[in-house]
């Protein structure tokens, strides 16, 4: 069986295309097939109430460049421990 740093070292090879299908596959993986009830009416819902509390001043929107950068001081944290 490979060791995970095999892996990782693997797939961090792969073009960056290669590397979101398999991030994909990856956590599609992970899904059970069975979801908690309310699951679907929540995700529903979601857009509509990001968006009110967007217009209501509850929330801000931010920078996607803002965004991409936090992901990936995280991405970088979590390589480094």
């Amino acid at each position: 069986m490979l060791k995970e740093s095999e892996v990782f070292e693997s797939a961090h090879a792969l073009s960056e295309d290669r590397r979101v299908e398999l991030a994909k596959r990856l956590i599609q993986s992970l899904d059970s097939g069975e979801k908690e009830p309310g699951y679907d009416e929540a995700w529903a819902d979601e857009p509509e109430d990001r968006s009110r509390k967007f217009k209501s001043g509850e929330i801000e929107a931010i920078r996607v460049e803002k965004v991409i950068a936090r992901l990936r001081r995280r991405m970088a944290d979590s390589r480094s421990s």
